[in-house]
């Protein structure tokens, strides 16, 4: 090779080099996240969920990334499981969503890399993978820790319950309520 064809290849390569390195910086300084519009795609208003006599979000209308790919045709109808109380603690009970400036630098990802959903909540004096329930606010809803709080808020016996929408989460507000915690019974 001569040095010419060296130099130009030299040229060439530093020029592809620099040009991925531009596209990966836009990307980590400039990052796009797309996020879908329930009530575009769904036909259903984000605010159209009571339960309870408030404007919370129902987990049956809340459209997940599993509900948008998921063909329901040919599923069967299972019946939900019964639980048992295995005791229960007034709680203080807030509300979240995935917003950068209320988690850390992944919103959309919970403590252990669970996809952020309806019927998940953050707890710090509970264990991942606790189920609980909050009759008073959400009825016979089973909830499911799988996110934590900060670490301020550990030893205080609190519930974050994550929502879809920062509105709904905010309107929520800080409730002082009973909550059992509960598993599944085992039928013999």
């Amino acid at each position: 090779m001569s040095y010419k064809k060296y130099l130009i290849t030299i040229h060439r390569f530093r020029l592809g080099f620099g040009i991925a390195a531009l596209v990966f910086l836009m990307h980590v300084l400039f990052p796009q996240y797309v996020l879908a519009n329930t009530s575009q795609q769904f036909g259903v208003a984000v605010l159209e969920f009571p339960l309870n006599g408030e404007w919370l979000p129902s987990k049956d209308l809340v459209p997940t990334v599993a509900s948008v790919y998921t063909d329901t045709t040919d599923q069967k109808i299972v019946q939900s499981p019964d639980y048992q109380v295995v005791w229960d603690r007034y709680m203080t009970i807030t509300a979240y969503s995935s917003t950068p400036d209320q988690t850390d630098g992944s919103p959309y990802l919970a403590a252990r890399g669970h996809v952020v959903h309806w019927g998940m909540v953050a707890a710090n004096d509970l264990k991942i993978g606790t189920q609980v329930r909050m009759p008073d606010l959400f009825g016979d809803q089973v909830f499911t820790v799988l996110d934590r709080m900060n670490a301020r808020y550990s030893g205080g016996w609190r519930l974050d319950v994550w929502m879809p929408v920062r509105d709904d989460a905010k309107r929520f507000g800080k409730r002082y309520t009973r909550v059992e915690i509960v598993q599944e019974e085992v039928s013999q």
